[in-house]
């Protein structure tokens, strides 16, 4: 029960609707996910865990703010580990996980919601690191992404992603289709950046 407490929580703070350091205070939070304050406990230690909470001896639980040293920080191991996962399964791949890739791509080009757009972005990107077949890396990608996808996603509400975001993404699916890995390498990287610029810009004006 504590994982499911722990995604619908995480959910909440990926949508904005848990704001950096507002209090998670366990009876509340119990009383709306209809389980008692053991299983939230629980589920916020795990949260703990990926970095998205941070228990404070006078406040309790609360949402884990981020400054722009720990972007900074997590870009450049997000770097690392992604291009390794892209290089790794760049011999592992199957017809259906191009299908796959290409289909969260149309389904990107029909909605106008952020957090539907956020959820489609990491689908795609999980889908062309997930064949390195090596889960503890994939785990770490994971957590290293939510921490900085939850302030893109705000980004996203108040200006909306980039105009040609579906055609990048397209190319960078072809680019590994066709076995060009460096491009794809190049433009992943490229994304990455552009991500971490808009992120220090948006974290500077607070």
């Amino acid at each position: 029960m504590h994982i499911q407490v722990a995604d619908a929580i995480k959910k909440a703070i990926m949508r904005g609707d848990l704001k950096f350091r507002e209090r998670l205070p366990l009876e509340e939070l119990g009383k709306e996910l209809g389980v008692s304050r053991m299983p939230v406990r629980e589920a916020l230690i795990r949260l703990e865990k990926e970095g998205l909470v941070v228990f404070n001896n006078r406040r309790g639980a609360e949402v884990a703010g981020i400054t722009l040293e720990q972007v900074l920080d997590i870009t450049n191991l997000r770097s690392m580990l992604e291009s390794d996962a892209l290089k790794r399964a760049k011999d592992h791949y199957e017809p259906q996980h191009f299908v796959e890739a290409r289909s969260i791509l149309k389904k990107a080009s029909r909605t106008k919601d952020a957090d539907e757009l956020g959820d489609l972005h990491w689908q795609f990107h999980h889908c062309l690191y997930a064949p390195c077949n090596r889960p503890i890396q994939m785990e770490m990608i994971d957590t290293l992404h939510s921490n900085v996808e939850r302030i893109f996603r705000m980004l996203w509400r108040d200006s909306g992603l980039r105009s040609n975001w579906i055609e990048d993404h397209n190319e960078i699916l072809v680019s590994l289709e066709k076995g060009d890995l460096e491009k794809a390498l190049v433009m992943v990287e490229d994304h990455m950046q552009v991500t971490t610029d808009r992120i220090a810009g948006f974290l500077n004006s607070q």
